[in-house]
């Protein structure tokens, strides 16, 4: 087994699974993943990726399947290197944006990824009419409340 370098980029090595070959990649200076699966065991070329995941703004909110709610990711964002990929434009930096825990976009280049924020804004506009509807709604229904009572 290899173990990493301690230095930043980190070069180590892997054992691609189809070949037996070793092979040597230099991560992205700003990988702050720990790559030990695909070092401890042979995998693909293309499942090696440098990740920039940033846990401490990632917002987590209570999502009920059922009747039991849970709290789950939305709305996190990473930055992503395929290195190995067929498609170029997966080989350059893009961000992969995970709408709702374990559910990610595909990938976007610097123009897609304005495109989602710009969508999103969208839905948070919407979201703050229905939030006027809301209030108004119940403000409506509490007087028909007290009327029944």
């Amino acid at each position: 087994m290899t173990v990493m370098d301690n230095t930043r980029p980190r070069t180590w090595e892997f054992t691609d699974v189809d070949t037996g070959q070793t092979r040597t990649i230099t991560c992205t200076p700003w990988c702050n993943i720990s790559h030990a699966s695909d070092i401890a065991h042979p995998c693909l070329p293309s499942e090696i990726s440098c990740i920039s995941y940033d846990r401490a703004n990632t917002a987590a909110l209570p999502v009920a399947c059922g009747h039991d709610a849970e709290d789950v990711y939305v709305m996190s964002a990473l930055i992503e290197v395929d290195h190995f990929d067929p498609d170029p434009a997966r080989r350059a930096p893009h961000a992969i944006v995970e709408i709702v825990q374990d559910h990610f976009t595909g990938a976007l280049d610097p123009d897609g990824l304005q495109a989602l924020i710009g969508l999103f804004e969208q839905r948070v506009a919407a979201l703050r009419i229905r939030h006027a509807e809301l209030v108004t709604a119940r403000a409506e229904h509490q007087p028909q409340k007290e009327a029944q009572a």
